[in-house]
């Protein structure tokens, strides 16, 4: 037979919601979320940038970074962050990534990382779950208190904009169980035609 591989797409299953069952609990999905993994990549160096960034002494002695020293430290790397390309602050694409950074403060104005020392700068999420994520938060049939995986507290913004989705351009969509009899959402760079790679099997 013949099988075609689409090498602009991946698609992963949410598992982003936890029951709970007489033996334990129990991950389900909502869904399966559908992104672009060129866009995973340039996540993965802007985050990494991030907490390089962060294992260095906050500027004027600071005892802590804020979020705006971060964007503003990051931007004198030399390039625009995937946040800022993609319509998002800071602040919520930090919030997507929950086991790597940590925001607090009353008005969660300062960030910290969850991990590490000097000589273990990395992430530490899942790129999928990062994906998931960032396809969850743009949802409007989600409640904004399960936007994020496990996320320990819920952003100002988020909390300002009730059920309302969070807009961001992020090609990473999630599709509900329900919506299989539609077809498949397309992203802004599907709209000119593909190369597909086709694998001869048995």
């Amino acid at each position: 037979g013949m099988s075609v591989l689409d090498n602009g797409r991946v698609l992963v299953s949410a598992r982003d919601r936890l029951k709970g069952t007489k033996n334990g609990v129990f991950r389900a999905s909502s869904g399966n979320v559908l992104y672009q993994p060129d866009q995973r990549d340039k996540i993965q160096l802007d985050v990494e940038c991030l907490v390089k960034l962060l294992l260095q002494q906050p500027p004027n002695s600071a005892p802590s970074w804020t979020v705006r020293q971060l964007e503003f430290a990051f931007r004198n790397v030399g390039r625009k962050g995937v946040w800022a390309q993609n319509g998002m602050s800071l602040l919520l694409f930090l919030g997507c990534f929950f086991k790597t950074f940590h925001v607090f403060g009353p008005n969660d104005e300062f960030v910290r990382l969850n991990h590490g020392s000097p000589g273990h700068s990395r992430c530490l999420d899942h790129l999928d779950t990062v994906m998931v994520n960032l396809a969850r938060i743009s949802e409007p049939r989600l409640c904004f208190e399960e936007r994020l995986h496990f996320h320990p507290k819920v952003p100002p913004s988020l909390k300002k904009s009730g059920v309302a989705a969070v807009s961001h351009t992020f090609e990473s969509k999630l599709r509900f169980h329900d919506e299989y009899q539609d077809p498949p959402p397309k992203f802004r760079s599907e709209m000119a035609p593909r190369d597909a790679l086709f694998c001869l099997t048995d």
